[in-house]
């Protein structure tokens, strides 16, 4: 790809339309061709039953070559997806079971409930073609059930060996007429770099339905171009109960006349504020001598800024934050306290007192409600020091280098002449040398021995200084030095495993309800040990910078790469799942002595994702290199206008107790949070306002909802997914050396 026409495909991609009146896009329909439902009549037809059908298979299809299989019972459950509202034909090549004497086998077939016909079946093979009537064909999922006068044994009718019921034999099944390959959408993009377009190109008989949280004044423009064949027609339908599992309401607002170019521009008022269906249709019959496709140009949902709901906004574009330099060049000291879950931190409300953070919290603001982009090291740090998600930047395991064209953090401060530290513990950034690019100074400790930054290393006499300080506590294995082993769990003489092994792969290996509550209370109790290690190396860190005079002046942030599960939904550590608990973690920044009128505490969901573009705002940075999909967080600290994106979160994953890794991925829209298991396609719901700890599950009470929510979710990830793949090379995968894989094991990542 040229790079004209690759700057033509981001600005296409991520550039906002506006149209007459100030209006802007809310919903582009080509934006969702890989989460939208796109529905053709295919030729194939899904077993409804597989206990009833284990001996037909998995499904059926033209021109199979199957000898026959046999339909066992007096009943048929079958199903397929269609675009709905066009006849489509069952054709089927069958044979009676029968005997001396049997009688006539009648099949009777229905549709979504409806009768369609009766027909009797032949005792030699003959082919049925059987009209489904396009006024029972629904848009989705159709139900057919086929319907026998009997079914017997061989052994009770021709005394052979067999005790399966039979009705019939089969040995062709398909649904639709016989076309010579499946029709596809396509998208197309268009245009000059001053004016981007789409076309959105509807094979006939098809169906492309997007979900709406519709916008008051919402209006949909586009225009129809091109030809068609005779019998392809386009309409336009709102479906005011999607998803709903027994109700549907369709209003067809448009239908075309027939002219070459129709320009639409159609009110949806009556549904502002409603979560609805928008469907753009094919009409007609695709056969293999006859198909037509219906071309749509920049077919989107318009309205004022103002009126478009949060959900409906994607925010996965790259943007240059405001540059408000509130902050003349201070030192900037961010202390990752590895995780660390915000509950254990006295500014967060336990009664175990956490002096040291408290102090800084004391000096600055308390972001009550912060989230990392990730359960684990491996993608929440990556994700904090780019300001993207995992999917826009790429590094989704141990040793996954860092594409060469997205900055980071110390990479775009450095452009003011800062001098660049990494004092560390943690392995990652040895297996991952990408991260390590724009620090001027690399101190690897060891996994055991946090110790505090050498003040040569971290200071320069002419130079702010830039530190990236990472310990591992609060992570495990949960065993502090004296003084502070023993501080909560003393109580207990060790007769509890809770060593990082056992923890790891208690979920997997044991039954989560053997667990005392005694023996969870202890693991808790030795985490709130290590908690209180790490404050005291926060302490260390003061302290040294008020030796060298480097205190007052300096912005301090305290945050986490992830929070820590214990038991909440089944497992010990992180990395398995995408609930708050490992996703909560504490962000405090102490401010340097002169910052005025921020608030104290900051209510408002953020993610630490937002740090880069937080600290290049207050840094006044105006470079290039300068863009982050995480947004300031000083609307939200300095009393500004607050436009803050859903919190997205994602993660290679660990599994459910006797399951495989699975990606997922989770999304909170307001109080409203879904995650999605991909390998499972199983989605979750919750409602963090009435049930915070995600215990009750309502995607089955909200289904439209629900699909409405991962739509928006899955849109974020495609239009990351193309951040990632327009930022450059990439080295690959780091092989892992001894000690790399030693301390992990040590950890608990590998085993």
């Amino acid at each position: 790809m040229s790079r004209s026409v690759r700057i033509l495909a981001i600005a296409a991609l991520f550039g906002t339309a506006a149209c007459g009146g100030g209006d802007e896009t809310a919903y582009r329909m080509a934006d969702y061709a890989a989460t939208a439902r796109f529905l053709t009549t295919p030729g194939q037809l899904i077993p409804g039953d597989a206990d009833t059908f284990e001996h037909m298979g998995h499904g059926w299809a033209p021109g199979s070559d199957w000898s026959y299989a046999w339909f066992v019972g007096t009943e048929a459950t079958l199903g397929f997806d269609a675009a709905g509202d066009d006849d489509v034909v069952l054709s089927m090549e069958t044979r009676a079971f029968d005997w001396d004497g049997a009688p006539v086998q009648r099949m009777r077939v229905r549709l979504n409930g409806k009768r369609v016909t009766e027909i009797a079946l032949p005792t030699r093979w003959g082919t049925h073609d059987i009209t489904l009537p396009g006024d029972l064909v629904a848009v989705g999922y159709n139900h057919l059930t086929l319907r026998f006068e009997y079914a017997r044994t061989p052994a009770e009718t021709r005394g052979l060996e067999g005790t399966r019921e039979l009705a019939a034999r089969v040995r062709r099944l398909a649904i639709g007429p016989p076309v010579l390959r499946a029709p596809t959408m396509a998208v197309l993009e268009a245009g000059d770099a001053g004016t981007p377009s789409f076309d959105l190109a509807l094979p006939t008989s098809s169906t492309y339905e997007v979900l709406l949280d519709v916008p008051e004044g919402a209006r949909l423009t586009g225009t129809l171009t091109g030809t068609r064949a005779d019998d392809t027609r386009a309409t336009i339908e709102v479906v005011t109960a999607p998803r709903a599992p027994d109700a549907e309401s369709n209003t067809e607002i448009w239908r075309e006349t027939g002219e070459e170019d129709q320009v639409l521009d159609l009110d949806l008022s009556p549904w502002a504020g409603q979560l609805v269906g928008l469907r753009a249709r094919a009409r007609g019959a695709a056969t293999p001598t006859a198909s037509g496709t219906v071309n749509w140009r920049d077919l989107q949902v318009l309205a004022a800024p103002r009126a478009i709901p949060p959900s409906a906004r994607p925010f996965a574009e790259l943007q240059a934050p405001p540059l408000s330099k509130r902050l003349d060049n201070p030192d900037i000291y961010l202390i990752i306290l590895d995780a660390a879950r915000a509950d254990a931190f006295s500014p967060y409300g336990t009664d175990r007192p956490t002096p040291a953070v408290a102090a800084l919290a004391d000096e600055g603001t308390v972001y009550a409600n912060a989230y990392s982009g990730a359960p684990w090291t491996g993608q929440g740090m990556p994700s904090l020091l780019t300001g993207r998600d995992p999917e826009a930047h790429g590094v989704d395991r141990w040793g996954r280098q860092l594409p060469d064209d997205i900055p980071l953090l110390q990479e775009v401060v450095g452009t003011l002449g800062y001098h660049t530290v990494l004092w560390t513990q943690h392995t990652m950034y040895q297996g991952n040398a990408t991260l390590r690019r724009g620090f001027d100074r690399y101190v690897k400790l060891p996994i055991d021995i946090p110790e505090l930054p050498d003040p040569e290393v971290l200071f320069l006499d002419d130079y702010p200084t830039f530190a990236l300080i990472h310990y591992l506590p609060p992570h495990g294995p949960y065993a502090p030095p004296a003084p502070y082993r023993g501080t909560y769990s003393d109580w207990s003489d060790d007769q509890y495993p809770a060593n990082g092994q056992f923890l790891h792969q208690f979920p997997q290996q044991r039954d989560p309800a053997e667990m005392s509550p005694d023996h969870l209370r202890y693991v808790r109790d030795r985490y709130d040990d290590n908690v209180l290690w790490a404050d005291s190396l926060v302490e260390g860190v003061v302290d040294l910078l008020k030796e060298h005079g480097r205190y007052d002046d300096a912005l301090i942030i305290v945050a986490s790469d992830h929070g820590e599960g214990f038991m909440e939904h089944g497992f010990f550590q992180h990395t398995r799942f995408l609930y708050e608990e490992v996703l909560r973690v504490p962000l405090i920044m102490k401010w340097p002595a002169t910052t005025r009128d921020y608030a104290p505490v900051v209510t408002t969901n953020v993610s630490t994702t937002q740090l880069p573009a937080t600290i290049t705002d207050l840094l006044g940075i105006d470079a290039p290199i300068a863009r982050f999909q995480g947004r300031t967080l000083s609307p939200a600290t300095f009393g500004g206008e607050i436009d803050y994106p859903p919190l997205f979160y994602s993660s290679r994953g660990r599994a459910r107790r006797d399951a495989a890794p699975a990606p997922m991925a989770a999304m909170r829209f307001g109080d409203m949070k879904i995650h999605h298991y991909e390998m499972e396609n199983n989605t979750e719901l919750y409602d963090l306002a009435a049930d915070p700890g995600e215990h009750d599950e309502l995607s089955e009470q909200m289904p439209s909802l629900a699909a409405y929510l991962l739509q928006q979710m899955r849109l974020r990830q495609s239009l990351s997914a193309k951040l990632r793949s327009i930022a450059g090379t990439t080295d690959g995968l780091m092989e892992m050396d001894e000690e790399m894989r030693r301390e992990l094991r040590a950890l608990g990542y590998i085993q």
